[in-house]
């Protein structure tokens, strides 16, 4: 009986220390997956990519801008409004036509599926914050910060938004600047 707190605190100890251990690795591997998945969609998507940075025209679609914030003294129309929403959306399929079509088990290395599994399984360690709140409410975890109970929708979901939301999203339409040089 007096032994139990001390082996439970022991247990607790060499669970942070694994912890550690996989979280330092993960980053580290999760760096190059980003770097990887930018390769991937630059080499699958270039095309409508290059037409989405490539547009004349604004897609700027704030209504009544009057000096505003973009320095435009034009107000906009809901015709010019439907028409620049109308021109954003299509660019935006053709990417994710694009991204589709290319994100199939056969075009995806084997390295890079691994990856995601290692991030998407059941009793798998995620790297600390990883998850949005969007994933958090939706996903369950162990007392050690395990996933667990993950259906296949939860994979999908995990996996997904890692590749739309952490790159397609935040690093090329949220900050093309630092990926335009490689499509150039």
């Amino acid at each position: 009986m007096v032994y139990t707190p001390i082996l439970f605190r022991e247990v607790d100890d060499a669970v942070d220390s694994r912890r550690r251990v996989i979280h330092a690795s993960m980053m580290d591997r999760l760096n190059d997956y980003f770097d990887f998945t930018i390769d991937f969609i630059l080499d699958n998507c270039e095309k409508p990519l290059l037409a989405l940075y490539n547009e004349t025209i604004s897609l700027v679609v704030v209504q009544g801008l009057d000096k505003g914030i973009f320095g435009g003294s034009k107000k906009l129309s809901t015709k010019d409004i439907g028409k620049r929403g109308a021109i954003m959306v299509k660019k935006l399929i053709n990417v994710m036509t694009a991204l589709i079509d290319a994100t199939n088990g056969e075009k995806l290395p084997a390295e890079f599926l691994r990856f995601l599994a290692s991030i998407s399984g059941n009793l798998c360690i995620p790297p600390q914050d990883y998850f949005t709140e969007f994933e958090l409410y939706r996903l369950r975890f162990t007392y050690y910060a395990t996933l667990k109970d993950v259906s296949p929708m939860m994979i999908k979901m995990i996996c997904g938004l890692f590749i739309l939301l952490r790159v397609l999203i935040l690093k090329f339409l949220c900050q093309p600047w630092d990926i335009i040089t490689g499509l150039e």
